[in-house]
């Protein structure tokens, strides 16, 4: 009879490890699919400093929620970088988005040599890199994955 209960407790720990592991996997393929469009870029104002608003999507097209997923960014305007910006914890159902707006402020001496590329180009590019976290493993654990959107005018 022992050993009929070591037996069982053996397989049902197996089992149970099995789907913990299966429940991490899952989450942690939702965060890497995670993707960030910028939808809209609006000038707010522009003394004494450039502060733009920042419209992103944050998309998860996985059949999993991703829960707790925060971002931090480096923000180049036509290749020259000229600040950060992020968003603090958000939970994204499956298959679904949450659209964010975060204000940049960007000062003069930043955005002078974004600028003349912009002119030289005739294009006016704005783009963010960086990544985004979520947690997985009941909330217990992060997981980081890089991510990078890119809008045009």
């Amino acid at each position: 009879m022992k050993r009929i209960i070591t037996i069982f407790s053996i397989v049902t720990a197996g089992i149970i490890m099995a789907a913990l592991l299966f429940n991490v996997s899952m989450e942690v393929r939702a965060i890497k699919g995670v993707k960030v469009e910028i939808y809209d870029v609006h000038v707010e104002h522009l003394l004494p400093d450039i502060v733009l608003t920042v419209g992103t999507k944050i998309i998860n097209d996985e059949h999993r929620k991703v829960r707790g997923l925060s971002g931090n960014f480096t923000i180049l305007v036509s290749n020259t970088s000229v600040g950060i910006m992020g968003f603090d914890a958000i939970d994204i159902g499956a298959t679904s988005y949450e659209t964010v707006r975060v204000m940049l402020t960007i000062s003069y001496s930043q955005v002078a040599q974004s600028l003349i590329e912009a002119i030289t180009a005739m294009q006016f590019t704005v783009t963010i890199t960086g990544s985004v976290t979520g947690k997985i493993f009941f909330g217990l654990m992060n997981y980081e994955q890089p991510v990078e959107a890119r809008w045009q005018a």
